[in-house]
């Protein structure tokens, strides 16, 4: 009977560790199905990383173009922006030459040159009259200087000098003697003749 309940005391220990110890099988489909998730996620990641390597070579192919195609791309805008530059520049020039004829024809219906112009000749018209005014005006005045000149020559004492008279004048105040009552005996005066003058006493008087 011991023997028996050892027996089966044995045979349950057993079965728990039968229970308790995983089965070779059960491992191995583990292993298997814990390969399958690791082959699925490299090939994931794989596919991930051919993806991203995909799109860089993409990217640095467009960037590493050939040059020569991006200078024709430069070239072709640099021509278009010179043509909008050129048709810009002729229109402001367009815009800048039609505002000056419209400025130009108002400044001739409000320029002062026509009126300059008459003005001109009415000024040049004007300094021939002043211009024969004067030369009248210095005629006359002429012939009055000779007419004066010609006054004062026929009364000036020079004149009676030269038809040879002489003029008498005080020796202290060069008062001209005109009568005898204005001299006395031994009195000296001059005698004022021609050419020069005499230094003369009046030694007589008769009336």
């Amino acid at each position: 009977l011991l023997i028996t309940h050892y027996l089966q005391n044995e045979n349950r220990h057993i079965k728990y560790l039968q229970q308790r110890l995983p089965q070779p099988q059960t491992q191995i489909s583990q292993q298997m199905q814990r390969l399958d998730q690791l082959e699925q996620q490299l090939q994931r990641s794989w596919l991930q990383n051919l993806n991203l390597k995909r799109q860089q070579l993409a990217y640095w192919s467009v960037r590493l173009k050939h040059p020569q195609a991006k200078i024709e791309a430069n070239q072709y805008k640099l021509a278009n922006l010179n043509g909008r530059l050129q048709h810009s520049i002729k229109q402001k020039l367009d815009q800048v030459f039609s505002q000056c004829n419209a400025l130009n024809q108002r400044l001739q219906l409000i320029s002062p040159l026509p009126i300059i112009k008459s003005q001109h000749s009415n000024v040049k018209q004007l300094q021939k009259q002043l211009h024969n005014a004067m030369q009248q005006l210095l005629q006359q005045q002429r012939s009055n200087l000779n007419q004066q000149m010609r006054t004062l020559a026929a009364v000036s004492p020079l004149s009676t000098l030269e038809r040879g008279y002489s003029i008498a004048t005080t020796t202290d105040s060069d008062r001209v003697l005109r009568n005898i009552d204005d001299v006395e005996l031994g009195q000296h005066i001059n005698v004022r003749l021609q050419q020069g003058q005499l230094a003369c006493e009046v030694k007589g008087i008769s009336k």
